[in-house]
């Protein structure tokens, strides 16, 4: 029959005659008939037989994928770890906002489905773990602690959890707190690759399970090969909490959970398994029908793989098929059921569909060819995603993983335009190729190599690798592409430009700070030369780089006298020989303390410039100290501005008349040249009359234009050689430095009453205002500044009490008020002889602990017949008589006594803090009354601590810095009392040789109700600490004062509220109940 088949030529010969030849073709269509039956059933089952096999092969290489597929996607996870973990060896300083910033730029979130949360765990000694939970809550982790809690020699904290929103609870948990964790982390470091943990139920979800991903955390790169520089080199780890559910659905695609059922275990860790360690289910794929049976019949595969440390068992389970069914095998039946029918009416119908039947041979094996050549580029291509269209574009053929790429159905791709996977531009650019292709033959892009952009069902863009190849399937051309999906390596490319956008921002905006800061910057070496300055100090100085970089020293542009001043004070606060050169300028550095203090620049031109200038210490990698840094700004307009301020602190605002303070400097001095020269001087003290009825009835705004009109007035009455002040509200003096005869001042006193009796203009007004004056002159009136501005203006008063508008000279029927006080004043003279005075002693705490520190001690007056007299109404009666220094000298005896009396008797060493007057600092031997007082009573110098108010500094700033320098050297500290009350409070803080500021009660007084009273009271402590100098807050009468200062940092505190002033007796009892729970923290 295949010879008729083949040659029908010969069948034809053969044929004796039609009707023999029409029963032979009639028997061979009978033949064929049969034949083609049994072939085929034949055929059929051999089909099922083949389809059967191959879906073995299939299952077997597709199961061995699928493995890969799992291994592959915890390694995704594994190496993200491994990322992590580099960043924060890599030597820079990782952040939290750092870690959290890094976190959201990869989208971890969206990019890793089966991440729960990314973790960093840094390794603490027990020894470290005080400091860091510290550290944590002083960054604002409230309440931050390691836990769960008990004593571990290591501790291994998280510091940061992301997303941070869900993982607060989990910051300070130890992440090496059980054996298990301990050991899967002692794995990693040990391996130095990122290593998996069993699987762990999920908090919240019991029947969840989650995978630990750990990377250790080196503090170098590289480390070494050996276990035990890996160790040394280990700091923390990287730790990802994966759930494993989700880590398969990532790994699976859809048509594998849909044919296939896979079953994932834990066995055990690879490198000692054990045979009777638990076997922990991770995944469990949807049970399909007849599994059992399948296992049985041999369709189940199963793999032990090792994944980051452990052994898993991944099994997988192809659901029974009954092949005979398939409609392949059934469209084969049916083909060759047709076929044959078919070949027999052919035969029985006509001979010469012989011929064509041949032909419809020669076309099915054609097609039979071309399916076998697609099908095998599609078997060469399946790695990738692989889409087949035509030539009008319309997708003909997709495989799985072109599905998984786009994320569509096969339903939803087939017989539409492949411009669907493509965003807009390049969906127009491919219609734009696709008819010039269409209509030219030109156009078509073949090769590979090719990055376009593809769209996800999702909207999401994202790149491919393309290549194209030309297909010919029933003689049309059709095109098979492949795709590779880029985004993997497209992030890490971005990542990695990232980085280095990073750091060459980073190196760029160093470059800038030190070539656009303001402030002359200038590098030395540990020998002085000048290593580098920027362009602003090349501004400063006038020099160019060339003619000071590696040629001279920062002395080339000092003031040689500021240098030896400074030289001679560092001697003296540090206790050794300091040089007036270089050595001057980085003493305080080169001992760990930034030196700030003002200099004067000496530019190239000879201008001289008025500077601030820093200069610390520049360390190497290893802390090895390198060379210096000096940062300089100009302070000329500083300087003006304090000059002005200093005009303003000596002149009345609204008329720039001298102020008290001025008068009082050029009375003092006009009373010592009259002393001096035998002369006679004078002081008018003038009162303007019933000035109040003008600011009452018109507004004060026509009061101070009156004001200064009178203060015009009188400068034109009097000589350029007399002051004019103004002592505030209506009240001016003048001080007349000489006068040849006593008249002479109520002539000038009638002149000043004609000056102001002028009509005064005042915009529609026009006023009058009269004046009461006073005289006192000396040496009739009095001796003294006090005595005479008191005697002027009880003249003034009695001016007034005669009618006003007049002037009356000083006599001594005047003084019969002032009897009182000089009775005080004989009294107060007597009060140490008859030992009327008593020192109360104050106590101060410490904010921190509440522990008792010292006591200030405060004097006080116990006057016969008179009771208690107040601090405020004798000290500055003692001041002016001078008696203040016998009374200091008496009061620093008793505290000396007194605190080793309380050393002796309760064996605590407290310090006491006494008040030095201003004319205590200006007598002679100051420094050696204080040195013997504190050896005659066997006193420590520490235990020691001297107060001085700021109007003491204002006097002569040098000479105070002198005395005060000498009693440091003997071990006393210093405190500056009422500290930022005064104006010079910010200028003495570069001369004086300072251990302690006394906040004024004045600041706290409305802390912390008030908002501004609060920021300032905190400005003042932030200085302090700046400054590095210690703090005492006065005045604490509550305890939210109290509480204030604690969370600011002030160090020590007194006040009404933690004790009032009391006896020797009550402070030593005070002293013997402290005990650890004693003091302020109540």
């Amino acid at each position: 029959m295949t010879a008729s088949l083949a040659d029908p030529a010969a069948a034809d010969a053969a044929a004796p005659d039609p009707a023999s030849r029409h029963r032979l073709y009639r028997r061979l269509a009978d033949a064929v008939l049969a034949l083609g039956l049994a072939a085929s059933l034949l055929v059929w089952h051999l089909t099922a037989s083949s389809l059967n096999a191959r879906e073995d092969r299939n299952f077997e290489q597709h199961f061995t994928v699928l493995v890969q597929q799992i291994g592959t996607a915890l390694d995704r996870y594994a190496d993200l770890a491994v990322g992590v973990a580099a960043i924060f060896q890599s030597g820079g300083d990782v952040g939290r906002e750092a870690f959290r910033k890094h976190f959201l730029s990869l989208r971890m979130l969206e990019r890793y489905p089966a991440l729960v949360a990314l973790d960093y765990a840094e390794l603490v000694p027990a020894a470290e773990r005080d400091r860091v939970e510290a550290a944590a809550r002083a960054q604002g982790l409230t309440g931050w602690r390691i836990h769960p809690e008990g004593e571990r020699d290591v501790y291994l904290p998280v510091l940061y959890s992301e997303p941070s929103e869900q993982r607060q609870a989990h910051l300070g948990f130890d992440a090496a707190a059980d054996a298990a964790a301990r050991r899967d982390m002692e794995r990693a470091r040990d391996s130095g690759q990122a290593v998996l943990s069993a699987p762990q139920p999920l908090p919240g979800e019991s029947a969840a399970r989650v995978l630990l991903v750990r990377a250790p955390v080196y503090d170098s790169v590289p480390v070494g090969d050996s276990v035990e520089a890996r160790r040394q080199a280990h700091r923390g780890q990287v730790s990802m909490v994966v759930r494993a559910a989700d880590l398969m659905r990532d790994a699976l695609t859809q048509d594998d959970a849909r044919r296939y059922h896979v079953h994932v275990v834990d066995v055990g860790e690879d490198s000692a398994p054990r045979s009777g360690e638990t076997v922990v289910p991770l995944f469990e794929g949807p049970q399909r029908a007849e599994a059992a049976a399948a296992v049985e019949a041999g369709r189940a595969h199963a793999q032990v793989v090792q994944v980051g440390g452990r052994l898993w068992e991944v099994r997988g389970i192809r659901e029974p098929v009954a092949y005979h069914q398939l409609p392949a095998a059934l469209a084969v039946l049916g083909g060759a059921l047709f076929s044959t029918v078919a070949l027999w009416i052919a035969l029985r119908v006509f001979a010469g569909r012989y011929g064509r039947a041949a032909e419809l041979a020669e076309r099915l094996s054609r097609q039979a060819r071309e399916s076998e050549a697609r099908l095998r580029n599609v078997i060469d291509s399946t790695v990738d995603g692989i889409i087949t269209i035509d030539e009008r574009g319309t997708i003909i053929g997709i495989n799985a993983a072109a599905l998984r790429m786009f994320g569509y159905r096969e339903d939803e791709m087939l017989g539409r335009n492949v411009s669907m996977l493509m965003p807009l531009p390049e969906a127009q650019q491919h219609d734009s190729y696709l008819k010039r292709f269409q209509q030219t033959g030109e156009g078509a892009v073949f090769g590979s190599g090719l990055e376009v952009t593809g769209l996800r069902r999702d909207g999401t863009l994202f790149p491919i690798d393309l290549g194209v190849n030309e297909v010919l399937l029933d003689g049309k051309r059709h095109f098979v592409g492949m795709l590779r999906d880029m985004s993997e390596r497209r992030a890490a490319e971005l990542a990695y430009e990232e980085t280095q956008r990073q750091l060459r921002r980073a190196d760029a905006l160093r470059r800038s700070i030190y070539d656009s800061a303001p402030f002359a910057i200038i590098a030395t070496d540990l020998r002085g030369v000048i290593q580098a300055l920027n362009p602003a100090a090349e501004m400063l100085l006038g020099y160019s780089p060339d003619e000071l970089v590696g040629r001279q020293t920062p002395v080339l542009f000092h003031d040689p006298q500021e240098l030896s001043l400074r030289a001679t004070q560092l001697s003296a606060e540090l206790g050794e020989p300091i040089q007036a050169g270089f050595d001057a300028l980085v003493a305080r550095a080169r001992h760990g303390r930034p030196d700030e203090r003002e200099w004067t620049y000496i530019r190239k031109d000879g201008r001289r410039v008025p500077v601030v200038q820093v200069v610390t210490t520049m360390s190497s990698d290893t802390g090895e100290p390198v060379g210096y840094l000096g940062m300089a700004y100009d302070v000329t307009e500083r300087k003006r501005a304090e000059e002005h301020i200093r005009h303003m602190a000596h002149h009345d605002a609204l008329t720039s008349l001298p102020n008290r303070v001025l008068l009082q400097g050029r009375l003092g001095a006009a009373l010592a040249r009259a002393k001096r020269e035998g002369d006679c001087m004078a002081l008018m003290f003038i009162d303007l009359d019933r000035f109040k009825n003008i600011n009452d009835s018109l507004g004060h705004h026509v009061g101070d234009t009156i004001l200064k009109i009178v203060a015009e007035r009188l400068r034109s009455a009097v000589r350029a050689s007399d002051t004019v002040a103004r002592m505030g509200g209506d009240e001016f003096v003048v001080l007349l430095p000489k006068v040849t005869r006593v008249e002479d001042c109520e002539v000038v006193a009638r002149k000043v009453i004609a000056a102001l009796g002028e009509p005064m203009p005042v915009g529609s007004y026009e006023l009058r205002v009269t004046p009461s004056i006073g005289v006192a002159t000396y040496p009739q009136a009095g001796d003294d500044p006090v005595t005479l501005m008191r005697a002027a203006d009880a003249a003034m008063y009695h001016a007034k009490a005669q009618g006003r508008n007049t002037v009356r000279m000083y006599d001594e029927s005047m003084t019969r008020d002032s009897a009182v006080r000089l009775r005080m004043e004989n009294d107060l003279h007597q009060a140490l002889d008859r030992k009327e005075l008593r020192v109360m002693y104050q106590p101060q705490f410490d904010v921190a602990t509440g522990r008792l520190v010292g006591a200030e001690a405060l004097v006080r007056w116990r006057r016969p017949l008179h009771g208690m007299v107040s601090p405020a109404d004798f000290i500055p009666m003692a001041e002016d008589t001078g008696l203040v220094v016998a009374i200091g000298d008496w009061v620093l005896r008793e505290s000396c006594a007194q605190a080793r009396a309380w050393e002796e008797r309760t064996g605590m060493a407290l310090r006491v803090a006494v008040n030095l007057s201003p004319r205590q600092l200006e007598t002679d031997h100051l420094v050696e009354h204080i040195a013997q007082a504190l050896e005659a009573n066997r006193l420590a110098p520490s235990r020691l601590e001297l107060e001085i108010t700021e109007s003491a500094i204002v006097r002569d700033t040098l000479s105070t810095a002198s005395v005060l320098s000498r009693l440091r050297a003997l071990g006393i500290s210093i405190a500056i009392d009422d500290f930022g009350v005064g104006y010079s409070s910010m200028s003495y803080l570069r001369e004086l040789p300072v251990d302690k500021f006394k906040i004024d009660r004045a600041f706290l007084e409305a802390v912390p109700a008030s908002e501004s009273d609060s920021r300032l009271a905190a400005a003042l402590i932030a200085m302090a600490h700046t400054l590095q100098v210690g703090l005492v807050a006065e005045g604490v009468e509550t305890r939210e004062q109290l509480e204030f200062l604690r969370q600011h940092g002030c160090h020590e505190a007194q006040g009404y509220y933690l004790g009032r002033p009391m006896g020797p007796e009550e402070f030593e009892a005070l002293i013997l109940g402290q005990h650890p729970e004693a003091g302020i923290a109540r």
